[in-house]
C-alpha cells in the first residue's frame, strides 16, 4: 500500500463527538484537515518536513539574503527531524 493511501485510511470517515453541558451531542464527520492533538499529525508533519528538507538539500545550490550569498557546502545545510 502506498503511504498516501494509508494516511487516507486513517482519516476516512473520522468523526467528532462533543460533550456539552454533560450531554454528548450527535457525532459529525471531519470534512477536512487534521485535528489538533491527533497523534498522527505530529508524525505527518515530521515526515513531510523531512521530505522537504531532503529535496531542498538535493536541489538547492545556494541562496541570497540581502547582499550576502550562502553557497552549498559538502555537509548538510539543514538538520533532519527523522
Amino acid at each position: 500500500m502506498k503511504f498516501i493511501t494509508l494516511v487516507q485510511l486513517i482519516y476516512d470517515k473520522a468523526f467528532f463527538l462533543i460533550k456539552f453541558n454533560g450531554y454528548i451531542e450527535r457525532p459529525f464527520l471531519i470534512q477536512c484537515s487534521v485535528t489538533q492533538g491527533c497523534p498522527t499529525s505530529v508524525i505527518l508533519f515530521a515526515v513531510v518536513l523531512n521530505l522537504l528538507i531532503y529535496l531542498l538539500e538535493r536541489h538547492l545550490t545556494g541562496f541570497r539574503i540581502g547582499q550576502r550569498t550562502k553557497k552549498k557546502t559538502d555537509g548538510p545545510m539543514m538538520s533532519r527531524f527523522l
